[in-house]
């Protein structure tokens, strides 16, 4: 199914079994506002995908990816105790180049893993984030590589 977002702006297909959050459930999943923000779930496999959006300031514009990434990296050590890197990531997204990371960290004592992929696009940046069980990271990596495969802009 493709589902559109940011004013049409982002387009890409959401993978079977996955279901697109109302700004209710985004806001109760995340503790965070769901304006400048998209997400799909697939609850039977504990898996979600998450997008957000902003408009590059004016020192982003001449900050590279890298660094941004970097910084972000930062502020997420700072909220989450249980952080632990385990590698960075460079891939294209839409045919732009994307920096990114992937973590491991825990919830209510359930080991999760995520992986965080920014992109610069159209003035804006687009964060990707896959967030899933650690011991199903492997296994569902490939439907999230397919949904980046799919995004449009």
């Amino acid at each position: 199914m493709k589902v559109t977002m940011n004013e049409g702006k982002l387009s890409a297909i959401l993978p079977d079994g996955f279901k697109e959050l109302t700004s209710e459930e985004i806001t109760a999943r995340s503790g965070k506002s769901a304006k400048d923000n998209w997400a799909a779930s697939n609850d039977e496999k504990h898996i979600m995908i998450n997008i957000t959006w902003k408009n590059i300031p004016l020192l982003g514009k001449i900050v590279d990816l890298k660094k941004t990434v970097s910084t972000t990296q930062g502020q997420i050590e700072k909220v989450i105790p249980t952080f632990k890197k385990i590698k960075d990531v460079e891939t294209t997204i839409a045919s732009l180049p994307a920096e990114g990371f992937v973590y491991e960290y825990q919830v209510q004592n359930i080991d999760m893993v995520s992986q965080y992929l920014l992109i610069k696009a159209n003035k804006q940046y687009y964060a990707f984030m896959l967030i899933v069980r650690k011991e199903n990271y492997n296994d569902y990596l490939p439907e999230f590589d397919n949904f980046l495969s799919s995004v449009v802009l």
